[in-house]
């Protein structure tokens, strides 16, 4: 016995929104694609024809850094759990980094 089981209403691991209140809907852009995704790094290409954000479906947690065309950007925590970044209109190369921010205490 295999059993193959579709998912419906699944959320992709990245995807663009208008409106981080209420019921957050996944928007079709133009393009959007990952194209580098390893452990901490994921990179992403989006050509957007409206400003918003971009929500990375990952836990949010404190080490996450968000770049868009190379610039630090503010990571937004949406609903407590997940990340996202404010996007302007246009095509954009936006990297999410996990660098840690720990130290090792010697004593």
């Amino acid at each position: 016995g295999v059993f193959l089981y579709r998912l419906k209403d699944y959320s992709p691991r990245v995807f663009f929104t208008s409106f981080l209140d209420g019921e957050i809907e996944q928007e079709k852009v133009p393009y959007l694609r990952i194209v580098k995704y390893e452990s901490g790094l994921v990179k992403i290409i989006v050509l957007a024809d409206k400003k918003g954000f971009l929500i990375f479906f990952y836990n949010y947690y404190p080490g996450w850094k968000a770049y868009v065309d190379g610039l630090n950007k503010e990571i937004i925590k949406v609903k407590d759990l997940i990340q996202a970044v404010a996007m302007e209109k246009g095509k954009h190369t936006v990297v999410f980094k996990y660098t840690p921010n720990f130290s090792f205490s010697k004593k």
